[in-house]
């Protein structure tokens, strides 16, 4: 399993129920449990990172965009985490970049 690049970054850790919520016909709410565990949705955010750091943050989604990767948060823990989506790249100027990446995972 490749490890998340180590690129300076802020985390956002966000836990929530591993449910899946409907309505049945009669209109009353169910769900139903997919884990014991809790899964967490983290955003990483890379703010103000030169060129070289954009590509190193964007050939490692490229090759690991469907692979379950290790990243190190913030809040002391690692997590087993998927990309939700290709990362979110805000240009500040030619050389520097503002790059959010948003996963879904579970603690190691």
């Amino acid at each position: 399993m490749a490890a998340y690049p180590s690129v300076s970054k802020r985390t956002t850790v966000i836990a929530r129920a591993a449910l899946i919520i409907d309505a049945s016909v009669s209109g009353a709410v169910r769900a139903v449990d997919l884990s014991a565990e809790d899964i967490f949705e983290i955003e990483v955010v890379h703010p103000y990172i030169n060129s070289t750091d954009h590509d190193t943050l964007i050939t490692f989604y490229d090759t690991n965009k469907a692979l379950v990767v290790a990243l190190s948060a913030g809040d002391g823990n690692t997590y087993d985490v998927l990309f939700e989506a290709r990362p979110t790249v805000e240009v500040i100027n030619g050389s520097w970049y503002n790059v959010t990446a948003n996963m879904v995972g579970n603690k190691q």
